[in-house]
């Protein structure tokens, strides 16, 4: 009877855990500075931040192209050549170099252990005025925990970063100053190591964190999904929530 009932319990959280929302998420930390009239300067152009990465990279064409939307989506422009634009962005990316962690987790045993009941299984036989009476008693037993096993295993984690460097363009075209106007970086870590993959997540956590100073590295969690990816391509309007 016992088992009957874990097997249902079991069943009912199984039900329960499909119909809860377990999308896996993206875990960023986001950081952004920005002077006091970062507002005033909209139209932008991109370029690596890497001098060995060229602007026809096919890798940097991809990244920057989702960058180039995220930017547009929060009122920035995107200059046409021979247009002179209020920024060059510079777009930094990487990933680090695995790193391992051990950790232990424990699992239950399971087994029958006595319940402290019992149950009689006994005849009896009448003899002149005597009665006797011959059986066993026997110890009723249930499923229960009876232990637990230590299990080891080995998790690995990645870094993955993505900065962009906004700079005045006609200032340093008049005086070769090098004077910025914001700056926003995202870091991740996380078991997956294709940057490609994880990029979008990256970019999609700086919505509303571009060109303004959040006074502090703000923890920005993101869904894992194609809708998140979709919204990053530019083939959606809103950002799914939480």
């Amino acid at each position: 009877m016992r088992l009957v009932l874990l097997l249902s319990v079991l069943f009912i959280q199984a039900c329960v855990v499909k119909v809860g929302d377990h999308t896996p998420r993206v875990n960023t930390s986001v950081s952004s500075l920005a002077s006091e009239d970062s507002s005033t300067f909209k139209s932008f152009i991109l370029i690596p931040s890497s001098n060995s990465v060229s602007i026809n990279d096919l890798q940097f064409k991809e990244y920057s192209s989702y960058v180039k939307k995220l930017l547009q989506k929060n009122g920035y422009k995107n200059s046409q050549e021979k247009e002179n634009p209020d920024l060059i962005i510079f777009v930094g990316y990487g990933i680090g170099e695995p790193e391992q962690s051990q950790y232990t987790y424990s699992m239950p045993i399971f087994g029958t252990t006595p319940t402290g009941v019992y149950t009689i299984n006994a005849t009896s036989t009448h003899n002149g005025g005597t009665t006797q009476l011959n059986g066993t008693l026997t110890q009723q037993r249930a499923l229960a925990v009876t232990g637990y096993s230590t299990h080891t295993n080995i998790r690995t984690n990645y870094t993955r970063h993505l900065e962009l460097y906004a700079v005045n363009l006609s200032e340093y075209q008049l005086t070769g100053e090098v004077l910025p106007v914001w700056q926003s970086t995202v870091v991740s870590r996380g078991s997956n190591g294709d940057l490609r993959y994880v990029f979008p997540y990256l970019v999609a956590a700086l919505d509303g964190l571009v060109g303004i100073d959040s006074g502090s590295s703000v923890d920005v969690t993101v869904r894992q999904d194609s809708l998140v990816k979709r919204y990053v391509q530019g083939l959606e309007s809103i950002i799914p929530s939480d």
